[in-house]
C-alpha cells in the first residue's frame, strides 16, 4: 500500500446505522497532504505455507519493567478506541508501542506508515510481511509505532483513539465480516498497544515482533531467544497478538480450537484453557484478532511456542515475555 507521506484523516461519523466518511480540509491540512490514498493494484494470492518454523532474537530487552497488552479489532473499521488496563497509576512510562495490522492487494507493505494516535501524527515502521489470512487479499502486514511520549503516568489508564489510514478502497460499514456489502480491497485487522512500567522488583521484559512471513494454518514453531536466562527457571508472563482468519461464521467460531504448547507443555486451547486464536478481540463479532496474557514457565536459553491450527489461518503479530531476574 503506497501512501504519498502522509495519510489523509478520514473522520468516521455515524449516519443511519453506518459508519460514513467525511473529508475535512482542516484534517488534510494537518497532515500536510491534500491528495488521495493510492491502493496498490498488484494483486494475486501468495501462496500460503500450511506450517512455520522461525526462530526470533527479541526486538527490545527492557530491565526492571513489567508490561500490559490491550487490543481492538479494526475489520470494517478505520477507527477504534484501545482501552488500556493494569498499568499502576505514578509509574515511570518505558517504553510503549502501538502494532497495527492489515491485509490488501500488495506483497511487500512500505517501509513506513503514518497514523492518527490520540490526536497525534505518528510515523510506524514496517517489521514484518506475510500471506493475508484467508481473505482473498494478498500480503498482510504489521507495523509498530512508538508511542511512549503519548503516553501519561498521571493518567495512563484510558481509551486511546486511533485512526488508521484508509479510502474509498477500505470498508468502513462496521458490517459482520462474512456478510459485507462490498468486496474489500484492503482488510484492517486489528490493532494492539503494549506498554512497559517501571517497576522497583528485579524483572525483564523481552518483546519478538519480527516475524515475516508467519502466516499459516496447520502448524507453527516458533523459538523466542532468551539467552540471559541461561541455566534459570522462571515463572513468567506470555503474551501474544495475531490476525485470526477465524474458521467460523458470524456467531459461530466452529473449530477455533487451536491448541498452544510452550516447551512441549499445553498451555492454551482444549481441554486446558481457552484458545490463544478464539478472536476474543471483540466478541460476538468480528472475532478477527487476539491479545492473550498467560502464566507459564520459562527455561534456558529460549522458549518454543508451537500452535496446532486447525485449518483457521492465523498470522503472529507480536510476542512479550515477562520475568522476575533472579
Amino acid at each position: 500500500m503506497r501512501y504519498d507521506r502522509a495519510v489523509l484523516c478520514l473522520l468516521c461519523v455515524l449516519a443511519a446505522g453506518a459508519v460514513a466518511l467525511a473529508w475535512t480540509p482542516d484534517t488534510r491540512a494537518a497532515l500536510g497532504t491534500s491528495q488521495a490514498l493510492e491502493i496498490g493494484k498488484s494483486g494475486g494470492m501468495i501462496e500460503p505455507r500450511p506450517s512455520v518454523e522461525l526462530t526470533v532474537a527479541p526486538s527490545f530487552v527492557i530491565e526492571n519493567a513489567r508490561h500490559v497488552a490491550n487490543g481492538e479489532p479494526l475489520r470494517n473499521r478505520a477507527s477504534e478506541g484501545v482501552q488500556v488496563s493494569g498499568v499502576p497509576v505514578g509509574r515511570e512510562i518505558v517504553k510503549a508501542l502501538l502494532y497495527y495490522n492489515f491485509s490488501d492487494l500488495k506483497e511487500k507493505g512500505e517501509p513506513e506508515l503514518p497514523i492518527l494516535f490520540d490526536g497525534h501524527k505518528v510515523i510506524g515502521e514496517l517489521v514484518a510481511d506475510s500471506a493475508d489470512p484467508c481473505w482473498k487479499l494478498t500480503g498482510n502486514h504489521t507495523y509498530r509505532f512508538d508511542v511512549t511520549d503519548l503516553i501519561s503516568a498521571a493518567n495512563p489508564n484510558r481509551e486511546y483513539a486511533i485512526t488508521t489510514p484508509f479510502d474509498l478502497d477500505t470498508v468502513t460499514t462496521g458490517e459482520d465480516p462474512w456478510n459485507t456489502s462490498v468486496e474489500p480491497k484492503v482488510n484492517n485487522e486489528g490493532v494492539t498497544l503494549i506498554i512497559l512500567y517501571a517497576t522497583d522488583e528485579p524483572s525483564m521484559v523481552l518483546i519478538y515482533d519480527e516475524l515475516p512471513d508467519s502466516m499459516f494454518f496447520e502448524r507453527a514453531r516458533i523459538e523466542l531467544q532468551h539467552p540471559m536466562f541461561s541455566g534459570m527457571s522462571l515463572k513468567g508472563l506470555l503474551t501474544m497478538t495475531g490476525a485470526d482468519g477465524q474458521t467460523g461464521r458470524g456467531h459461530d467460531t466452529m473449530v477455533a480450537g487451536e491448541r498452544g504448547y510452550l516447551d512441549s507443555v499445553q498451555f492454551s486451547g482444549p481441554p486446558v484453557a481457552p484458545c490463544d486464536w478464539d478472536g476474543s478481540g471483540r466478541l460476538p463479532l468480528s472475532q478477527l484478532w487476539d491479545v492473550h496474557t498467560r502464566i507459564v514457565d520459562l527455561d534456558g536459553e529460549s522458549s518454543t511456542i508451537e500452535y496446532e491450527a486447525n485449518g483457521d489461518c492465523l498470522v503472529p503479530v507480536a510476542f512479550v515475555i515477562e520475568t522476575p531476574v533472579r
